[in-house]
């Protein structure tokens, strides 16, 4: 896990020794590469945002023609991930409003098959909070290190970046990718820095 005495203990070390940019970066391309590899569909993100307890895939419940209708919009290419996101949250807001007034009454085999659902749903929840906690971790380290030794930084960007980019295609990671990507884009090398830096290589 990622937490700020780490941040800070990173971004002194590359402060007064920029070489270890290098070797920082090297760890977090590598943590990138793994969880980038990792093809995540739709159904397995969108069970990542439903909460713990609560079936996203509703199909296993009895007489569920909602989700039947739902999971063929989804299957849909052209319906957006904002679409669909803007869609799970009125289901949840039906949900809601309906309360548990009408307790739906299932059969052993029923009450199995909803079980073995949950448990499915709540691995695919594990493996994705601990590729997401991957990704904080790897961006809190490139943060740190723009900090540190902003210059030395942009000289791994040849291979940092494609990593970014490929992150782009994953549901689970564009969002904090793109965001690191800009800020990235954003930084100015000044006149300073380029006199650190040829200090530093002398």
């Amino acid at each position: 896990k990622c937490n700020s005495m780490h941040k800070n203990a990173v971004t002194i070390i590359t402060r007064l020794q920029p070489e270890m940019v290098k070797s920082v970066i090297g760890n977090i391309i590598k943590l990138f590469t793994e969880i980038t590899s990792v093809h995540i569909s739709d159904e397995e993100y969108f069970t990542y945002l439903t909460a713990d307890g609560e079936l996203y895939d509703k199909s296993v419940l009895p007489n569920n023609e909602e989700e039947k209708t739902s999971q063929i919009r989804r299957e849909n290419k052209a319906y957006s991930y904002k679409e669909q996101l803007e869609e799970l949250q009125l289901r949840k807001e039906l949900e809601a409003k309906k309360g548990k007034s009408k307790e739906i009454q299932m059969t052993p085999k029923q009450k199995e098959a909803v079980k073995n659902q949950l448990e499915k749903e709540a691995a695919i929840r594990a493996k994705l909070r601990a590729m997401n906690d991957v990704l904080e971790r790897g961006i809190s380290q490139v943060e740190a290190c723009l900090v540190g030794s902003e210059l030395h930084l942009s000289l791994h960007y040849k291979d940092l970046l494609p990593v970014i980019l490929d992150g782009l295609k994953s549901p689970l990671l564009a969002l904090s990718m793109a965001q690191l990507y800009i800020t990235l884009g954003s930084q100015q090398i000044t006149k300073e820095n380029l006199g650190e830096f040829f200090a530093f290589i002398k």
